[in-house]
């Protein structure tokens, strides 16, 4: 078990030299059960999280321009908003004032339950901290990224939720139970699982913006009063069942645990037919599913690769598959 407590940056990280470019690669992070919704809010990191990674990466370049503060390509108008954003927020800490320009070269799908504003932000910040061989910590770059989080809402962006789970992940992979503190309370290594990333049309209900913060703040804040102690139970069978490999026991527990407190709001948000389909998936031979944080997004974990049919057959339009990660992040120097 590992303990690391976020502590923001006390001074300017020290600038030691700047590269000709960087290229970040970051898996994306599943969101099996927030522990109590009580504990965080837009703006207000924290409220504990569990989740497994997945080698679906975000891949960004960063390099040093000339021009405007900030020029990016292959972002789109509201990622292009949050890099500039991160870009900001680096110059402010730093006293850095270059301008830069991003390339996202490949990025998960957006507003399905992986983190991909979160995994945008990680990449950037540890980017621009390899870029200038800056002294910043992988706790204090975390810390930067859970005080400084926001998403996108169609083009605007707004103060977010996070729990700190995406940011870990991004730089560590396997299995991770982060507290309402910000403490990760286990990490470890994964299995040599596979997964498929889908959505059913019929249950895929818009979740970000408002009705995401009407969900969180409302039924999800209420169902998880007194769940806590039920919830971290479950968590510690969850982190024995990856130890042990046992995607059965892994699954069968991770079912309980979406049926529990918050997770009962945020699958409400999408219809009761989508635990309906979980079930179905499972009596069907898919060891684990899940839905990840708000959704839409289902995540099928198996030992062997998960066959599109699979999908197909219970009405799930499949949006990627691979294994799971235990890498985590990994940077270049580009020339």
């Amino acid at each position: 078990m590992t303990e690391v407590a976020d502590q923001p940056a006390a001074v300017r990280p020290a600038v030691s030299r700047r590269r000709a470019g960087v290229r970040v690669s970051v898996p994306a992070r599943t969101s099996i059960s927030v522990i109590d919704m009580n504990e965080f809010a837009p703006g207000r990191a924290g409220g504990g999280n569990l989740g497994v990674t997945l080698d679906l990466r975000t891949v960004l370049s960063v390099r040093p321009a000339t021009g405007d503060c900030f020029s990016s390509s292959g972002a789109g108008a509201a990622a292009d908003g949050l890099l500039r954003y991160v870009c900001e927020r680096w110059c402010a800490l730093t006293g850095v004032a270059d301008p830069f320009q991003v390339t996202v070269e490949h990025a998960p799908p957006a507003h399905v339950g992986l983190g991909s504003s979160a995994s945008l932000q990680l990449a950037l910040w540890a980017g621009l901290n390899w870029l200038y061989g800056c002294d910043l910590s992988d706790t204090e770059l975390r810390s930067a990224v859970s005080a400084s989080y926001r998403e996108t809402d169609q083009d605007t962006l707004v103060s977010g939720f996070t729990t700190g789970l995406s940011a870990f992940l991004n730089l560590y992979g396997g299995f991770a139970a982060i507290d309402v503190d910000l403490r990760v309370i286990f990490h470890e290594q994964l299995p040599a699982w596979h997964y498929a990333v889908a959505i059913h049309r019929d249950y895929a209900a818009v979740s970000a913006g408002e009705s995401e913060l009407q969900t969180l703040m409302g039924r999800g804040c209420e169902y998880d009063v007194g769940a806590g102690a039920e919830k971290r139970r479950l968590i510690h069978e969850v982190a024995a069942a990856v130890r042990g490999a046992d995607l059965v026991r892994f699954g069968n527990v991770v079912r309980e645990l979406q049926s529990l407190g918050s997770k009962r709001a945020e699958v409400m948000l999408h219809g009761h037919g989508l635990y309906e389909v979980i079930d179905r998936l499972r009596a069907d031979g898919t060891d684990a599913v899940f839905m990840s944080a708000v959704g839409p997004g289902l995540v099928l974990l198996s030992e062997s690769p998960l066959q599109p049919r699979t999908a197909q057959a219970h009405g799930l339009e499949l949006l990627a598959r691979g294994r799971v990660d235990n890498v985590g992040i990994i940077l270049e120097t580009l020339p």
